[in-house]
């Protein structure tokens, strides 16, 4: 098992406990960019062409109620079941 499957478990089984650097490399891995800000302001928004852009709050560590719902819009666990299974193939 690969170190970055190992890291997409952790956070599905542990939503909670997510730091706002580990939530950003995880929309990078799955091609979402930070959108430059303009002027003052709590938030960062994270977007990808063709689909809808993520806001989330300065906050740390995440609130488990981003991360559940990020885990549900890039459909991670689907994925991590996808890289299970040609694991053992």
């Amino acid at each position: 098992m690969s170190k970055r499957l190992k890291r997409y478990k952790r956070i599905i089984n542990n939503p909670g406990n997510l730091s706002r650097e580990e939530l950003k490399w995880l929309l990078m891995e799955f091609d979402y960019y930070e959108k430059a800000k303009r002027g003052k302001g709590s938030h960062s928004v994270f977007m990808k062409k063709g689909f809808p852009s993520i806001t989330v709050p300065f906050g740390r560590p995440v609130k488990e109620n981003y991360v559940k719902h990020i885990i549900r819009i890039i459909d991670l666990e689907r994925y991590v079941a996808d890289i299970e299974s040609q694991e053992k193939s």
